[in-house]
């Protein structure tokens, strides 16, 4: 028994290394890669004519769909295939960015001063924007796409101003995932005016 452990032991020492070389070598552990992209929704740069520069709005809850609710960049194609890119991320959790942009430019677009959700009970505004993100794709096409519901509420009278659905769609201007980005960013910036355009027509009939 001591001579067949003793003629055993040199075996052991080499087979040691050699898993070790297997395992630097990507047969046992996938091989690491490399460093993910990060990217950020952008805002409006050029403000508009303030129109509720008296009131304060409120945005948010934003929620998104949970299949968006991942750090990749997700897409689909029509038969509800995802694909997840592991290598092109989020900066910041996409429900954080959609409300950080649109409080950015329904600021710019209406002059309101404008609250992110949650608010206290001192900080509450006036009105206030609550959006349920159903869907953020690229259609394959050449097309971005936002689908959206909304709803505007006067949170000091507690009464429902408006609700509405979006769906809509912007160019691609390019094939790397920034133009998909850049194409994301302008959506919110769509449905940032058609906001606008529904407080000023409350604002008018009030």
């Amino acid at each position: 028994m001591r001579t067949r452990i003793s003629s055993f032991r040199p075996l052991l020492v080499l087979a040691v290394p050699l898993l070790a070389v297997l395992a630097t070598g990507g047969c046992i552990a996938p091989r690491s890669s490399g460093t993910p992209d990060y990217y950020l929704l952008t805002a409006l740069s050029s403000p508009a004519e303030p129109i509720l520069a008296n009131t304060t709005l409120g945005v948010g809850p934003v929620r998104v769909a949970p299949f968006l609710d991942r750090p990749q960049l997700v897409t689909h194609d029509r038969a509800g295939v995802i694909t997840l890119r592991e290598q092109q991320r989020w900066a910041e959790p996409l429900d954080k960015g959609i409300q950080r942009v649109m409080v950015q430019n329904l600021t710019l677009l209406t002059g309101a001063n404008t609250r992110n959700f949650p608010w206290t009970r001192t900080t509450i505004p006036e009105r206030a924007l609550r959006l349920d993100v159903l869907d953020f794709n690229h259609d394959g096409a050449g097309k971005a796409l936002l689908e959206v519901s909304w709803v505007l509420e006067d949170l000091k009278h507690n009464k429902l101003l408006a609700i509405g659905r979006e769906r809509l769609e912007h160019p691609v201007n390019g094939t790397d995932h920034g133009a998909l980005v850049e194409a994301y960013s302008a959506l919110l910036e769509s449905l940032a005016a058609t906001i606008a355009a529904r407080l000023t027509d409350n604002l008018e009939r009030s």
